[in-house]
């Protein structure tokens, strides 16, 4: 989906540039995907967990 927000034009609320949307890819997708497609894969830590929440909140308040 964050590649979807590259393609709105800059002005258009939503609109995500190519470096945020791969920092937020990198921060939030690949995490989330280790957890969702790997069987018995959690996270390791309450740290870990309060990370990716927080990045969720950062791309979030970016888009909104």
């Amino acid at each position: 989906m964050l590649h979807q927000l590259r393609a709105l034009p800059p002005a258009t609320r939503g609109y995500l540039d190519h470096s945020g949307a791969v920092a937020f890819s990198a921060s939030i997708a690949h995490s989330r995907n280790k957890y969702a497609h790997t069987a018995g894969s959690f996270p390791s830590s309450t740290q870990e967990v309060d990370k990716l929440v927080s990045e969720v909140h950062a791309c979030m308040s970016v888009i909104l």
